[in-house]
């Protein structure tokens, strides 16, 4: 998850008109929200603090009453911003905990079972949508998780393709 106020209009802008031509499905994983939380109280107590500057993390009790925070675990309407901001023309949520691997397998048309490895011997370009995640990749200069789970995507498909 990413506290959407840090992302500037202009990488949602970015990002919308790579995406434009496309019909888009955002798909959302969510995980334990309270494993979650904890995680990211924990990550912010090391993470570096500027020279100079006091730590200035409160407790954890305050920390997750946090508006941003709870907006950041609130997940419908977090999904609902992202796809009005992505140009997305459908959702779909689901759990970590759940069978997420078949649920997207199933957005995809693909069946979870099949091995996603092609024969040694035959040699198949990357499908067309990786070029919307290198695309992404690319222009969304200001989004660097975004980015690395764009490229980190492709990367893997395109593995896979080969």
């Amino acid at each position: 998850m990413t506290n959407r106020a840090l992302i500037p209009d202009s990488a949602w802008q970015q990002a919308r008109e790579v995406l434009t031509g496309f019909d888009t499905t955002l798909f959302l994983v969510g995980r334990d929200l309270d494993g979650w939380l904890l995680s990211l109280w924990k990550q912010a107590l090391i993470n570096l603090v500027p020279p100079g500057r006091p730590l200035s993390l409160p407790d954890f009790a305050v920390f997750s009453r946090m508006p941003a925070i709870r907006a950041m675990m609130d997940l419908g309407p977090m999904a609902d911003l992202i796809a009005d901001r992505t140009g997305a023309s459908a959702r779909l949520l689901t759990r970590l905990d759940a069978d997420f691997i078949g649920v997207f397998a199933g957005l995809l048309g693909l069946s979870p079972t099949r091995p996603c490895r092609t024969p040694a011997d035959q040699r198949i370009p990357a499908p067309d949508f990786i070029a919307v995640y290198v695309r992404l990749a690319r222009h969304v200069d200001q989004v660097w998780p975004l980015r690395l789970a764009t490229l980190r995507r492709s990367t893997r498909c395109a593995r896979r393709a080969t």
